[in-house]
């Protein structure tokens, strides 16, 4: 289906990107209270949606290292959970989406 407008499309898509980078603190906090609290259920919910919303806006990095989370979840190896969200934990320090931010900044400033 045509949108009309790939301009759009992308302004939404970086819309889209800075929102997820904005909440991937909240899926490392809610990850430490549910280990904290021993629920693996919980854990389980968390690092699949973080592995599904990742993978779908191309975060592989972190998409892989949810997938193996919710693996280890899936068999309670807690030895293994914890370095696992650690790798989590500094990919996303890595994520610097810097020039999505300044391009969607440079768009919302423009008068058409």
């Amino acid at each position: 289906m045509e949108s009309g407008s790939q301009v759009q499309d992308n302004g939404l898509f970086d819309e889209l990107i800075i929102d997820f980078v904005d909440s991937l603190d909240e899926y490392i906090h809610h990850f430490d209270d549910f280990v904290e609290s021993k629920d693996l259920e919980s854990l389980g919910k968390e690092a699949h949606k973080l592995k599904g919303c990742s993978g779908t806006l191309g975060f592989q990095r972190i998409r892989l290292r949810s997938e193996l989370l919710e693996h280890q979840v899936k068999a309670a190896l807690w030895e293994e959970i914890i370095p696992s969200i650690e790798g989590i934990r500094e990919e996303i320090q890595a994520v610097d989406i810097e020039h999505i931010r300044q391009r969607q900044q440079a768009s919302g400033d423009s008068d058409c």
